[in-house]
């Protein structure tokens, strides 16, 4: 009896190894996906207008600098 209480117990921890490896198969399956969509999804005109904002900010904060250089002068 104990020998058939033990086989089982040892089955469902297979199983349960089998169906944890099979989630995270799946789980990477979808992260590859939804990387693959993100890629797709970004176009080179959104690059170009991503580029002209972040350079637009640095000078923005290069300027900010200089003002309260200035002010602080005075």
């Amino acid at each position: 009896m104990r020998k058939l209480i033990y086989t089982g117990v040892f089955a469902m921890l297979a199983l349960g190894f089998v169906a944890c490896s099979e989630a995270e198969e799946e789980i990477n399956d979808l992260e590859n996906d939804i990387e693959m969509s993100v890629e797709e999804e970004i176009s080179e005109e959104k690059t170009a207008e991503l580029d002209k904002t972040i350079e637009l900010q640095e000078k923005a904060e290069t300027l900010e600098d200089d003002l309260i250089k200035f002010n602080e002068s005075l």
